[in-house]
C-alpha cells in the first residue's frame, strides 16, 4: 500500500502536501522504477 500511496504523492509535487513529505526521495525513486519499467515496481504490466 505504500507504493501506491508514495505514486500517488508524486502527482502533487508541486503542492504543499508534496513539500511537508520527508520521503521524497523514496517517492521520487518510484517514479523513475514505474517509468523504465524497473524490476523494482509493484503493479502489473498493462497490456
Amino acid at each position: 500500500m505504500e507504493y501506491y500511496k508514495k505514486l500517488c504523492l508524486a502527482e502533487l509535487e508541486s503542492s504543499s502536501v508534496y513539500q511537508v513529505q520527508l520521503n521524497k526521495n523514496e517517492i521520487q525513486e518510484t517514479i523513475q522504477n514505474e517509468a523504465i519499467n524497473s524490476v523494482n515496481v509493484k503493479g502489473q504490466e498493462c497490456d
